[in-house]
This record gives structure tokens, sequence and C-alpha cells, in this order.
């Protein structure tokens, strides 16, 4: 009679886990939305919308207001979302700015990011703060496990 009481309880338990990470998801998404209409918001121009990273590419020779969503998984099995953005920045010049969705992502301290710079290459780059790009944290879910 043992077992099946403590089977109810686990089950009670993950039910109760599962919820709870599902609403910080939830949680985590919106944040996201919210830094992606955020940088919409400051480019104050229509955004064509791109398929992949190579159109955006395409794009920025001619500093044309873009947006591409890219969606992919980390070799640990998470979730990770890129808004890439082309726009004019305040000085003029063509920019990159790119927001990173890692609220899925515990490795990524499950958090969003926006990271600013000079062209998709740069934002692109695993040495980014060396080429003139500012990152900053837009959000970070307090009960992140890492």
């Amino acid at each position: 009679m043992r077992i099946p009481q403590i089977a109810v309880a686990a089950l009670g338990l993950f039910v109760v886990v599962t919820a709870a990470r599902a609403a910080d998801r939830s949680v985590g998404e919106a944040k996201a939305a919210e830094a992606v209409a955020e940088v919409k918001r400051k480019i104050a121009a229509k955004v064509i919308e791109c398929p992949d990273k190579k159109c955006l590419t395409a794009k920025e020779t001619a500093c044309v207001p873009s947006h591409a969503r890219l969606e992919h998984g980390t070799l640990e099995g998470q979730f990770v979302a890129e808004d890439w953005f082309v726009h004019r920045g305040a000085d003029g010049k063509c920019s990159a700015t790119l927001v990173l969705d890692l609220t899925r992502d515990s490795y990524g301290k499950c958090r969003v990011l926006v990271r600013d710079c000079a062209s998709v290459a740069a934002a692109s780059s695993d040495s980014w703060d060396t080429m003139g790009c500012v990152q900053h944290e837009f959000w970070r879910n307090p009960v992140c496990k890492r």
C-alpha cells in the first residue's frame, strides 16, 4: 500500500514542478517578445521580414531595415531564439541588433540579451565584445538553476 502513495506523491510533485516551469517559460517568452518590440520601436521604420541570416546580410549592404528570427536547439537539448535586426543607428550608420532569447537555456543563464553592433558579422562573432559591440541583459529569470 505504501508504493501507490509514494507514486501519487511523486506524480503530484512532477505536476507542480512542470506547471512552475511552464509559468517561468511563458514569462520568459513574454520578456523576449517585449525586447523585440522595443527594438522595433527604436528602429521606427517598416521592417522587411527575412527568412534567414543570408537575406539579412544582403539587406545590410543597402541598410534596408530588416528582421530575421532564427530558432535552434543547443547541444544540451534546450531552446534558443535569435531575433536579428538591420537598421540605421542613432549616428545614421548601418547597425545590427541581436535579441537573444535564452530563457529556456539554463547554460545561457535563462535570460534575454540585447546586443548592438556595427554589423551582422560583428554580432555573430564569438569575439563580439572586441568588435565594438555593446550587450546588456534585458531580463533574467531569478529562479534559473545556473
